[in-house]
């Protein structure tokens, strides 16, 4: 008696029992398909009916099947075990068996065959299939309309301290005292630097001498212009002699006013000797060290006061006419991420850069609570807050990708559901072109418009966002000549 292919056996045989019956086939259909085995009444001559069922299942599906006796239905490459074709069959036991009793199993297992076959069939097609996942189709956005062309995007920068300057005497000399050290803090007027100023000291006391000298002749010539003026009253001198009395006065005026000039010089330069911090701050850099011979200008030290931070970034030119409307901007440092830091706007520039196009925008933020931004540090800048006119118009600028036309012509663009992701068809009226694409009415401000792929959605479609961007659409012309007025929007 024959069995089932098992898990062992040939590979071959393995692959028609799967082909031929599906492997989700129920095993009460499988065993339906038995034969019983022949009759021992019948002559050894009837089994030979045996082969030709088999070769009736060979005709019906084009492989040889194989039922086993008493057993589930089988299926082999090869001949059938165990048995022998007809016409091996001896003469004497084809004569011995009735043809009446031939003809009947033959017929029997003939018909049993086809309706075997045409029942596994009946099952597999019968047996339910597995649906295929509804394609999600990836889309690119626009949020049109969006309450600010700021929205998404950042301006990276670096933190510089609000004042800092580089120190250096006016005054050449040998560097006497250096008393600072780096990161060490100093107040405004504090002595941070000296040079040795005796030679200062003695060109102040030879300026001085030299405008005493000089005092004494004015007073001279004072009292003889006051005698020659007697004299030429009285009718004693000429006028000539008067006239030269007056410009010896001048003279000695002159040259006291000179003298006086160079005494003043001489003070400053010994001041200049005496390095004092111009600001309250910390010392960043020290140039030089002590006892070694400086030049006029020539740096000593660099010292910054960063209680506050200034903050330059880049604007586009497309955004430049919106900074009016600006109503609240955050800073963010990579050093210290999630920390959120207000900053004013303090300079904006008048000049775009020649290669970017862009205008240098300088911010100002405090140092905040519990962290300290260093010069130097990298972050980046956004708009918090914005301040649009209340008369914001119903017109919405979208890229001329998102919008598709339908057999009579009629515009429409699809809108994507975010909560859903789904995708919908909304009719629209199509305007003019504008700088930054077609403006377009039929939908709401802060909708999601599909761009890139829209021409291959349909009604319904579950779509996957790939990309939100936004378009500076109609509030830019409007703010050209509208003033700032109305609600905030964050």
């Amino acid at each position: 008696m024959s069995s089932c292919p098992s898990p062992g056996a040939d590979s071959s045989t393995r692959t028609l029992w799967q082909r031929f019956i599906p492997s989700d086939t129920p095993w009460g259909v499988i065993l339906l398909l038995g034969v019983p085995k022949p009759s021992p009444r019948t002559s050894p001559a009837a089994d030979s009916s045996y082969p030709r069922y088999a070769s009736i299942l060979t005709t019906s599906r084009g492989r040889n099947i194989r039922t086993p006796r008493n057993t589930s239905l089988c299926i082999t490459r090869g001949p059938l075990k165990n048995h022998k074709p007809p016409h091996t069959e001896s003469h004497s036991h084809m004569h011995q068996t009735p043809s009446r009793n031939r003809t009947r199993p033959q017929a029997g297992h003939a018909l049993f065959a086809c309706c075997a076959v045409l029942l596994t069939i009946f099952c597999t097609g019968c047996r339910e299939r597995t649906e295929a996942p509804e394609q999600i189709r990836p889309v690119r956005s626009v949020r049109v309309g969006d309450i600010s062309p700021f929205r998404g995007r950042q301006f990276p920068g670096r933190a510089e301290a609000l004042q800092f300057a580089d120190l250096s005497f006016r005054v050449s000399g040998t560097l006497q005292s250096l008393p600072v050290r780096v990161g060490g803090t100093v107040e405004k007027g504090e002595v941070i630097a000296q040079l040795d100023p005796r030679d200062f000291r003695v060109r102040v006391r030879g300026a001085e001498a030299s405008l005493a000298r000089a005092r004494a002749e004015l007073a001279r010539t004072a009292n003889e212009f006051e005698r020659v003026n007697e004299a030429f009253r009285s009718g004693a001198v000429s006028e000539i002699e008067l006239v030269r009395a007056r410009e010896a006065v001048n003279i000695a005026s002159a040259t006291v006013d000179a003298i006086g000039a160079e005494l003043e010089a001489a003070q400053d330069n010994l001041t200049d000797t005496t390095l004092r911090a111009p600001f309250s701050g910390e010392i960043a850099v020290r140039y030089i060290e002590n006892f070694q011979d400086v030049q006029p200008r020539q740096p000593v030290l660099r010292m910054f006061d960063d209680s506050r931070i200034r903050f330059t970034v880049f604007v586009p030119e497309q955004l430049m006419i919106l900074l009016a409307a600006v109503e609240e901007i955050r800073c963010e440092f990579d050093s210290f991420p999630g920390i959120e830091i207000p900053a004013t706007v303090d300079e904006i520039g008048r000049e775009a850069d020649d290669i970017t196009r862009t205008f240098p925008i300088t911010l100002v933020l405090e140092q905040p609570e519990g962290i300290r931004i260093l010069a130097g540090m990298t972050g980046r800048a956004w708009v918090h807050s914005i301040r649009l006119p209340d008369d914001l118009p119903d017109e919405f600028d979208v890229t001329p990708s998102a919008i598709g036309a339908d057999a009579d012509g009629a515009r429409f663009v699809w809108v994507i559901d975010e909560q859903r992701s789904i995708a919908t068809k909304r009719p629209v009226e199509v305007g003019a072109m504008s700088p930054y694409g077609m403006r377009i009415r039929g939908v709401e401000r802060g909708e999601l418009v599909a761009t890139a792929g829209a021409a291959f959605l349909r009604e319904g479609q579950r779509v996957r966002i790939m990309e939100t961007a936004t378009i500076e659409d109609a509030v830019i012309p409007v703010l050209q000549s509208t003033p700032v007025r109305g609600r905030r929007s964050e």
